[in-house]
């Protein structure tokens, strides 16, 4: 079975604010799957850790 993440638990995770979450969200840009349930949205631990790869890439690339 999938895991998910809560907007603020990712928010923690990559010390950013929740606000700053739903806008990667809305922007489609760094979570490229969310689900959105009644009284908010999850993100599947596969995609957290996803976009965690991919910016460990791009900072190896700077």
């Amino acid at each position: 079975m999938a895991r998910y993440m809560t907007v603020g638990e990712v928010a923690e995770l990559f010390r950013r604010s929740k606000k700053t979450i739903y806008r990667w969200i809305d922007e489609g840009k760094v979570f490229k799957e969310v689900v959105r349930v009644n009284d908010g949205i999850l993100i599947p631990e596969k995609e957290v850790r996803r976009a965690v790869e991919e910016g460990r890439e791009r900072s190896l690339l700077a």
